[in-house]
């Protein structure tokens, strides 16, 4: 993955809540609401425990992953980014995992 342009970067360090999009066994989405940081130009987000989300992504990486920003467009619209790439899972506490994006 290339390095992220700035207005990438600037959704991905607010606050901003995301939705994490993987793919369930029968082929259809699974979406999660979660907090996502950076590492560097990887994109993390923390879980406590095994959930689904996790179990989809070890069995298929492909994620999208979608955040809305405070901007209002001329339209009245939110703006909002959008990222696809591919995920796996690291454990970085006995308590934890996060889901690293290379994508």
């Amino acid at each position: 993955m290339g390095a992220l342009p700035d207005s990438a970067r600037d959704v991905l360090e607010s606050d901003a809540l995301a939705h994490l999009v993987t793919v369930n066994r029968d082929g259809s989405p699974q979406v999660s609401v979660v907090w996502v940081g950076l590492d560097g130009d990887d994109i993390v987000s923390g879980h406590l425990f095994e959930q689904q989300k996790l179990r989809n992504v070890r069995r298929d990486p492909r994620v999208a992953l979608t955040l809305e920003t405070q901007v209002t467009n001329l339209l009245g619209l939110r703006e909002y980014l959008v990222v696809h790439g591919r995920a796996y899972p690291i454990r970085r506490r006995a308590s934890g995992f996060a889901l690293r994006s290379n994508g």
